[in-house]
């Protein structure tokens, strides 16, 4: 991930987005569908954001995903600084 000046990691907003419709669709091929966007590309950025943390996000399933209590945490989080974004436009 992209370091500010501050040598603070960052991590995009877009990442974010896609773990929240993630999580609200409960399935990662229901949010690609609902992203407009590949599987395999969505699948991708999740293992990214994955990394970032460098935790697993999700209890994978044939059935879909399965939120943690990491996940829950990050949801809440990603909620608020998604709504805070778009406050700037």
């Amino acid at each position: 991930m992209a370091k500010n000046d501050c040598g603070v990691g960052m991590i995009k907003l877009k990442l974010l987005y896609f773990f929240k419709i993630a999580v609200e669709e409960g399935s990662i091929s229901a949010a690609s569908a609902r992203l407009f966007i590949a599987q395999p590309a969505l699948s991708k950025a999740l293992r990214n954001l994955e990394q970032y943390f460098d935790v697993q996000l999700f209890e994978r399933s044939s059935k879909g995903v399965k939120i943690t209590q990491v996940d829950q945490y990050l949801y809440q989080k990603a909620c608020y600084l998604l709504s805070e974004a778009t406050k700037l436009d």
